[in-house]
């Protein structure tokens, strides 16, 4: 057998270089190793479309740190208020172009649900053990796993410390008191129909008053309002800067603007809030549905729930796990003493379109004839109160204010109906009946708080000719008395002037300065 030695010299040679490259490799691993474990690797890649009523200085915050984990994905946001988020979703539901819907209260979601706008999606195990099934009483999964909750909000009451200084205002202490007339124009609040944080305020207190005592205590602290803003972002805004003393705000508005060093303080009201989760899900036939996945996720990961603690965010994490890590004082609804309200979702989901536009109708679109029925009804009643103090009788004219209080206080719609499935299904599905029902409750709130208006200026001159009537019988009794006192004085003094001349007489005889000529009759 026989060799070609420049053969054999060139396998040789090149067994020896791919011996060097192999122990080269074998000597790099663990730096590969260490290498890929810190740099992010994913397939993905494109984009995911996410649907959200979320204020920028949340959104960004997660965009920057999921654009970073999947540098080859990036996050296009389509912002919008939570009733429109569910519209636009409705719109697109035969060609969808959004791909997450993140941010938004259970009762929208439940909604979506409904209407099949959303798809199942099953958390990764370790997030599944990390969340909750439920927190006071409210689902932070949907049993049929169409949505999750991404955060937990509380609704309370911001307010400026130095405008309130300024205006020389009490501190409020619970929703009650934004009814109080001396708060009036200092009030801001976002439409219901715009902002599903503040709806859910409104049905917190329809739920937590009653629905008549409710719309009552709506329709007073909106007459208080100066302004409806059309995001629920621009309340903080507002309050901020002093345009405003006072807002009705889901917590991490508030609860932002102190940790950014604004002049304001937050609080729940006590006994008289909600926590409630502020969801996310995946959009059914969405266009990016792996991306989708991987936002969910994020979102829902240890570190994603940890980017709540950030102080532009300050949103309370759905994982209880994330607590521990904290910023010192941060409110831990899993700990917390406070106590809610019991909270009916399914009562909220049902009605959500009606209150809406219920609420527009009567309150928004009226907001002049509003304000005007309560500013006279609140000057009527410190006028009576006055009167009443006095102890003057203010029957009438207290008779009279009643009816004009329950004028300016009574919804078109009662309770049992607000609860009708029948009647909120055909609300939300038929476009002229809805329209019918919205110009009657418009008519009916123009045309009560105009006769509240003056049946409030009748109690005030029921009130004047109560008090002139009044006023001319205390003059009568008063001319009476005085007559007769001036009787009794001019008998008296006539009395004193007869004894004065028989004192003086006899004083004069006493003297013997005089002498008593008897005059007797001539004799003939």
């Amino acid at each position: 057998m026989s060799y070609d030695k420049k053969k054999l010299s060139r396998l040789n040679k090149i067994m020896r270089t791919k011996t060097r490259i192999l122990v080269v490799l074998l000597l790099l691993f663990p730096l590969v190793a260490s290498f890929m474990a810190i740099t992010p690797v994913s397939a993905l890649a494109g984009k995911v479309v996410v649907l959200t009523p979320h204020y920028s200085s949340i959104y960004n915050v997660y965009v920057d740190a999921f654009e970073a984990m999947y540098p080859e994905v990036t996050v296009e946001i389509k912002p919008m208020g939570t009733p429109l988020c569910y519209a636009h979703l409705m719109e697109t539901k035969n060609s969808p172009d959004t791909d997450v819907w993140w941010g938004g209260g259970l009762d929208w979601f439940a909604k979506a649900s409904g209407e099949s706008l959303l798809t199942p999606y099953t958390l990764k195990a370790e997030t599944d053990a990390a969340i909750m099934d439920e927190l006071f009483g409210l689902p932070l999964k949907d049993p049929d796993k169409e949505f999750y909750g991404s955060a937990l909000s509380g609704f309370g009451i911001m307010y400026n410390t130095r405008y309130m200084d300024n205006y020389d205002l009490p501190v409020l202490e619970d929703w009650v008191d934004l009814a109080d007339p001396i708060y009036f124009g200092h009030l801001t609040m976002a439409r219901p129909a715009r902002s599903g944080s503040t709806h859910m305020i409104v049905e917190i207190i329809l739920q937590g008053f009653g629905w008549d005592e409710g719309w009552k205590l709506l329709m007073q602290m909106c007459a208080n309002c100066g302004e409806f803003t059309e995001k629920s972002g621009y309340v903080p805004d507002h309050v901020d800067v002093g345009e405003y003393g006072i807002g009705l705000v889901i917590d991490f508005y508030g609860l932002s603007s102190v940790s950014e060093g604004y002049p304001v303080a937050f609080f729940y009201p006590p006994d008289q809030t909600v926590i409630n989760p502020d969801s996310i899900a995946k959009v059914a036939n969405g266009p990016n549905p792996d991306n989708a996945d991987a936002f969910l996720d994020f979102v829902l990961s240890a570190e994603g729930q940890s980017l709540l603690f950030n102080p532009s965010i300050m949103r309370m994490p759905v994982r209880e796990d994330v607590y521990d890590n904290a910023p010192t004082g941060y409110f831990n609804p899993f700990t917390t003493t406070m106590t809610v309200i019991e909270y009916d979702s399914t009562l909220g989901e049902l009605r959500p379109t009606v209150i809406d536009a219920l609420f527009d109708d009567i309150i928004t679109y009226r907001h002049a004839e509003l304000k005007a029925a309560w500013k006279q009804i609140w000057a009527v009643k410190g006028q009576i109160d006055t009167a009443k103090d006095a102890g003057i009788d203010v029957t009438a004219a207290e008779s009279k204010l009643n009816e004009a209080i329950q004028l300016a206080s009574t919804p078109p719609v009662d309770a049992s109906t607000s609860e009708d499935a029948t009647f909120n299904e055909q609300f939300e599905t038929d476009p002229i009946f809805a329209s019918e029902k919205e110009t009657e409750w418009d008519v009916y709130a123009k045309t009560n708080y105009n006769n509240a208006f003056d049946k409030a200026s009748e109690a005030s001159q029921l009130l004047t000719g109560g008090i002139i009537s009044g006023l001319k019988t205390e003059i009568s009794a008063l001319r009476t008395e005085v007559d007769t006192l001036a009787e009794q004085m001019s008998s008296q003094i006539s009395t004193y002037t007869t004894v004065a001349v028989a004192l003086s007489i006899i004083s004069l005889i006493a003297l013997g300065g005089y002498h008593i000529f008897v005059v007797k009759p001539k004799l003939e």
